[in-house]
């Protein structure tokens, strides 16, 4: 796949091709507030913890809606209870 931009990242995670969609979503620029946010996720997938929390942060930041989303999304359900994803979503 060639295409560097949201939705090829997103059919990329989608189907569980985790490593092509980092290198797609690393690859997009500007980013906005939802490829950050679909990076959290694929990090969250990947048990990248650290990924996690920095790209939510930077999704927030552009974009506060997704503070709500974050705190219902099934994606984040293993650190919805660490200081860190709490700090980011209050």
């Amino acid at each position: 796949m060639c295409q560097d931009d949201y939705n090829a990242a997103l059919f990329l995670v989608l189907n569980k091709n985790y490593l092509e969609a980092k290198e797609v979503i690393a690859r997009i620029s500007p980013k906005d507030a939802k490829t950050y946010y679909l990076a959290a996720v694929l990090a969250s997938r990947m048990k990248e913890e650290e990924s996690v929390y920095r790209n939510l942060i930077e999704a927030i930041k552009l974009d506060n809606a997704f503070k709500t989303k974050a705190k219902k999304d099934y994606e984040f359900e293993k650190f919805r209870n660490t200081p860190e994803f709490q700090e980011i979503v209050r």
